[in-house]
């Protein structure tokens, strides 16, 4: 078995080479244990150093299974760019996906990319170990939980047999949580936190309030919101990317094979990312609200193509939104959220906590109270053109 290990160690160290040379500023780091037992295999380029580094507020990780001979699950870690793509950060393979070997790659990670300490967000499953390292990790970052995993875990763990309960039961249970976790307010998930617990079957409840109540910020909708993550309530964007890495690189493949493939999809993917790009920065958007003193333009010509998109929207939303002025300069509206509390640069609906750009709500006040529309500061810097 040694032998077995010091051949893929002195396989994997040849590969190195290769892709320092295909791939500028490759870092291919080989993990191993105190016996030289290879536990692991991490990848990045200086594309994917330049990518996180610009955008490092959100980072998606996740693992995909049955890819290599050696059943070395593939984790991918994904950041989301200024016009809304997605871009690999860093790629790596485990033998174990205990908490040493996560630690030891995540550890390669943050010596190799000191914007580490920006990340915002990390959107990951439910995985006690996996979610164990990112929370040590990265200490200043809000951990969430795709609500795809939430809700099949509660599918998987509320079960008639799990739970001693009736088909009826668990349906109830289930449609509850779901509403629980489109929550939108920390007050509407109160509310129906309430409801659950007059209704909910002893042992269900047991299982809610020790697994999931306590980390509720971390999965219901309107909290996650709340971290600035980019509307982002799922790991599809990952899902996606795996859905390609499978229907391309063969089921349980040689190293050398996955390595080849791999490398050949990241190719493709980067072509699609510069050919959406070019096509995005030849379209001159029509412009709809010449009447609002040159604000929409003044958005375009500050935002990529994809935040202007979500800019312009809300400029033509906020005809339908109701004022009421309070002290201040402070105004109250009423939304599908709940009540909110607006001011000319701060608002509490979902869309501005999660985008950090301009909402209908914060338009419509800053229009009641005749100040220019466009306003530089209320954008995030990740979605300026500069």
């Amino acid at each position: 078995m040694v032998s077995v290990h010091r051949c893929l160690i002195s396989y994997v160290s040849s590969y190195c080479i290769h892709c320092s040379a295909v791939f500028i500023g490759a870092s291919v780091n080989v993990v191993v244990n105190d016996s030289n037992v290879l536990h692991g295999i991490f990848f990045q380029d200086e594309e994917m150093k330049q990518s996180f580094a610009a955008y490092p507020e959100l980072v998606c990780i996740d693992a995909t299974y049955k890819l290599i001979e050696l059943r070395f699950p593939l984790y991918i870690m994904l950041i989301e760019d200024g016009n809304g793509q997605s871009e690999i950060a860093a790629a790596f393979l485990l033998l174990e996906e205990t908490k040493a070997s996560l630690e030891k790659v995540i550890n390669i990670f943050k010596e190799q990319n000191p914007s580490w300490k920006s990340v915002r967000v990390l959107m990951a499953d439910k995985d006690i170990t996996e979610r164990d390292v990112l929370v040590s990790s990265f200490p200043s970052a809000d951990l969430l939980i795709c609500l795809y995993h939430t809700l099949r875990s509660f599918r998987r763990e509320i079960t008639m047999e799990k739970m001693g309960i009736t088909s009826g039961q668990r349906n109830m249970c289930l449609e509850m949580l779901q509403q629980m976790a489109y929550a939108s307010s920390e007050q509407m998930y109160s509310e129906l936190y309430t409801r659950f617990r007059d209704c909910a079957p002893r042992l269900v409840l047991q299982y809610y309030d020790h697994h999931w109540h306590p980390i509720r910020n971390q999965w219901t909708m309107g909290m996650k919101y709340s971290t600035g993550n980019f509307l982002n309530n799922t790991n599809n964007r990952l899902e996606s990317l795996n859905a390609k890495l499978k229907s391309v690189i063969p089921r349980y493949s040689s190293l050398e094979t996955f390595f080849d493939k791999f490398f050949l999809i990241l190719r493709v993917l980067r072509s699609e990312r510069d050919h959406k790009a070019s096509l995005s920065s030849l379209k001159v958007p029509v412009m709809y609200h010449s009447n609002i003193d040159g604000a929409l333009l003044s958005y375009m010509k500050h935002l990529t193509p994809y935040s202007y998109k979500f800019v312009a929207k809300q400029m033509e939303l906020k005809a339908r939104v109701v004022l009421t002025k309070g002290d201040n300069n402070e105004y109250r509206i009423t939304a599908s959220e709940g009540l909110l509390t607006v001011t000319q640069t701060t608002c509490q609906c979902m869309a501005w906590r999660s985008m950090r750009l301009p909402c209908r709500h914060l338009l419509a006040v800053r229009s009641d109270l005749g100040l220019s529309l466009f306003a530089e500061e209320l954008c995030d810097k990740r979605w300026s053109l500069d």
